[in-house]
């Protein structure tokens, strides 16, 4: 469009595209980085701009990762190219000094010794494809790089070793960029997510501090901030990798840092930390690959006023795996909430439900051998959760509204006891209780007929578990009965 008058800053204005916007991070005037893939932004207006300033400092040459870049400077810069400088570089590992064409010389030269060295060596030999040989550089043996994009050389194997030796001194965190790669601990680190690391992260550039989901986090409130445009946090991963615990330390160091009053900030970080104990109760299940397997996806919300303030999240869910709840594959087992509550009930509530905490009921181990034992270490953590839910659940819901939650998953259990015999001509004293493999809302796995009779009956052994069920959903007994007799087409 036209040139617009000058605003306040002066200068000349002129109408762009949304698309040919890039955001800028203002590091001040003359800070400027040797290697781009340190910027808070990689884009091409960050990096010309990065060269710009190098190159008004006297500095043509800056990496990316491993790529030299260089800007004529058309005039000679003194001591650039000196014997000294030779000598200083000779040796040294690519990246420990400023960018230079020396620096690159020097890695390749000492590439191509290395490699007729460990030709020369000897040692066992076997034969592999030359795809799968990858080029490797020895920094000793624990030597690591918080960002991958600063080794020498970037590819699959290199990336994998880098993050398994971090991993084995406790640096669960590595980046490549601005991406944050995990890897699942499967213990406590102390301090990781202390308090005093959220004030240490707070504010601070990404890439100043090691890796920490806390970076990404703070990153991303202030660009928010500054542009005043949604962002969004990516969590991926196979199963147990460490989602559901990476998303719930990221959204706490939100609430933390946001510019939220005590009062209304403690209310909504009391709510956010309580639905974690509560998704996972309802929601986790102990798989063969992982004890606490979440088998749903949810979206998590948090939304902030233009001043930074929290005022309010939500969590959506999807794709729950409700058939667990009848079926569960070999080695698996149910939701956590159905042995959580059976382990936490005291005697007189379970009496109410008419449970046994000792019993094998078919729901809940449908997927286990007959004579798998349930550890006492393993119920000891069971009451724990279950404790803890019931203080997550008193954030929503009164003590009478959590008896209902208790009354309704004992019913599940008393139905899932239930057997059925088959009336259609197929194989008499046949049992509708679920087991690995089973699906639910079938028979026999073909379709029946319509009929005016029921295909099923109720075995007389049942009726017990059915008027307990009964009771407990607050239904005639023979309404149930014939629910459960009929499908409906």
């Amino acid at each position: 469009g036209p040139p617009a008058a000058g605003g306040p800053m002066g200068g000349r204005r002129s109408t762009v595209r949304r698309t040919e916007i890039r955001p800028l991070f203002d590091y001040g005037p003359t800070k400027t980085w040797a290697d781009n893939t340190q910027m808070a932004h990689l884009d091409d207006a960050n990096i010309l701009d990065n060269l710009r300033r190098r190159y008004l400092q006297d500095e043509p040459y800056t990496f990316t990762a491993n790529v030299l870049l260089a800007v004529n400077p058309y005039k000679k810069i003194p001591g650039l190219y000196s014997a000294e400088k030779v000598r200083e570089y000779r040796g040294r590992n690519l990246g420990t000094l400023p960018p230079h064409p020396y620096a690159i010389a020097d890695h390749a030269f000492r590439q191509m010794q290395r490699e007729e060295r460990n030709q020369a060596l000897g040692g066992r030999r076997s034969t592999v494809r030359r795809t799968e040989v990858r080029p490797f550089f020895d920094y000793g043996p624990t030597k690591t790089w918080a960002d991958n994009t600063q080794m020498v050389h970037l590819d699959d194997a290199n990336i994998l070793d880098n993050i398994r030796r971090r991993y084995l001194q406790d640096d669960p965190y590595t980046y490549t960029a601005n991406v944050l790669l995990a890897v699942n601990p499967y213990k406590r680190i102390p301090g990781l997510y202390s308090t005093e690391k959220v004030q240490e992260y707070r504010g601070r550039n990404l890439g100043s501090l090691p890796p920490h989901p806390y970076a990404i986090a703070d990153h991303a409130f202030r660009q928010m901030q500054r542009e005043e445009r949604n962002q969004a946090l990516v969590i991926s991963g196979e199963s147990g990798a460490g989602k559901t615990e990476t998303a719930k330390v990221t959204m706490q160091y939100l609430t933390q840092i946001s510019r939220t009053d005590s009062e209304h900030g403690g209310r909504i970080q009391e709510k956010i930390i309580s639905s974690g104990p509560i998704l996972e109760s309802f929601g986790n299940a102990s798989t063969v690959r992982n004890m606490n397997s979440s088998r749903f996806g949810k979206y998590n919300t948090m939304t902030f006023n233009r001043v930074g303030h929290l005022k309010c999240a939500g969590i959506q869910t999807y794709l729950l795996e409700a058939s667990r709840v009848v079926c569960q594959q070999p080695g698996e087992r149910n939701f956590h909430v159905f042995y959580e509550m059976l382990a936490g009930l005291e005697e007189p509530m379970l009496n109410d439900l008419l449970l046994y905490n000792d019993k094998r009921y078919r729901l809940l181990y449908a997927g286990q051998s007959p004579d798998a034992a349930v550890s006492s270490r393993q119920l000891l953590h069971e009451q724990s959760q279950f404790m803890e839910l019931k203080t997550a659940l008193s954030v929503f819901v009164s003590e009478e509204g959590q008896k209902e939650f208790w009354e309704l998953l004992a019913a599940l259990l008393h139905l899932g006891e239930l057997e059925f015999t088959d009336l259609s001509g197929g194989d008499a004293g046949g049992a509708a209780s679920p087991g690995p493999g089973c699906s639910p809302g079938s028979h026999g796995g073909r379709e029946e007929a319509a009929s005016d009779e029921a295909q099923v009956e109720l075995d007389a052994d049942s009726q017990d578990a059915l008027e307990y069920a009964a009771d407990l959903l607050g239904v005639k007994q023979q309404r149930l009965e014939s629910a459960l007799k009929w499908m409906e087409r």
